[in-house]
């Protein structure tokens, strides 16, 4: 039979136990009823389809979900109704830091696991790294090109190095409306010397930031520092190109 090395563990397995990996995953599909949008380089527009491929063995697949997607997203889609739950908490806490721009809050002080949202928010970016994804518009997205991050990135993926260096994961609660009905696969730019990463998923706006001489204001605010940092904030300035597509109605 043939055989697939997965990109995560790197072992061989039977093309035939492979199981279709989602890009963005299928929890941020919901709702079903048509008013649920996505955004793209290269598009936007009403879903059709999941973006879907044969990617990871079904050991590799099981980690990511137990190790960040599942609990992050009990948080943004949860199962069951139209509850945004993390918007919720924040309504009820206190910030630690209040700034014109946005609200500090700690994630530990509302219960939450703020190193499951930085391994999500890097599981996602190292999807779009190892593997071109076919978008619901047809056109082929090729892999966005991390050079020497990505082996310390699958390595924290699957559980044999520690948090990578020289990178910080940036988590904002968004408080548009417009964002809570959209997520966005990863775009990219340069900024502050560093390779700065930006997704959107249905509300919570994530951004992943890698350099070797990574400032230290963003080391501070990484989700995963020791002050467990969680924002709330519009992110009307931060995706533009993204959310001025959904400012009207359906």
């Amino acid at each position: 039979m043939a055989s697939y090395r997965c990109p995560l563990c790197q072992q061989d397995t039977d093309v035939a136990q492979l199981r279709k990996s989602h890009f963005i995953p299928a929890a941020l599909y919901r709702p079903k009823n048509g008013s649920l949008r996505y955004g793209t380089r290269s598009a936007s527009g009403k879903l059709t389809k999941h973006i879907k491929d044969f990617l990871l063995c079904s050991d590799c697949e099981q980690l990511l979900d137990q190790n960040g997607e599942s609990e992050v997203l009990l948080h943004i889609a949860p199962k069951k109704g139209k509850s945004f739950p993390l918007s919720e908490k924040l309504r009820l806490a206190l910030p630690r830091e209040s700034m014109p721009d946005f609200d500090r809050f700690a994630g530990n002080d509302i219960g939450l696991d703020m190193d499951k949202f930085a391994y999500f928010a890097l599981s996602v970016v190292w999807r779009a790294a190892v593997h071109d994804w076919l978008m619901p518009d047809g056109v082929l997205l090729p892999r966005m090109a991390i050079g020497d991050f990505e082996p310390p990135i699958r390595e924290y993926l699957l559980g044999t190095g520690r948090f990578p260096p020289d990178t910080a994961v940036i988590v904002i609660v968004c408080s548009d409306v417009e964002a809570r009905r959209v997520w966005t696969t990863p775009t990219v730019n340069v900024e502050a010397n560093c390779v700065n990463f930006r997704f959107l998923a249905r509300g919570v706006f994530f951004r992943v930031m890698m350099g070797y001489q990574l400032p230290s204001y963003f080391r501070e605010r990484c989700c995963t520092s020791p002050r467990k940092c969680l924002f709330h904030g519009s992110a009307a300035h931060r995706m533009p190109e993204i959310l001025q597509s959904f400012g009207a109605p359906d």
